[in-house]
């Protein structure tokens, strides 16, 4: 099983370098870090 994901970085959450803030990257991985494994016989877990 597959699971995506897909943000925009808008040039608010860049620094004058074109980096984005860790901050912001911080909360994408919050946004995605709860999403459960899959369930079921044919899941390994």
């Amino acid at each position: 099983m597959e699971a995506r994901t897909l943000e925009l970085v808008f040039p608010e959450h860049t620094n004058p370098m074109g980096a984005a803030f860790g901050g912001f990257v911080l909360g994408l991985m919050d946004k995605v870090a709860p999403t459960p494994p899959p369930a079921g016989p044919e899941s390994p877990w």
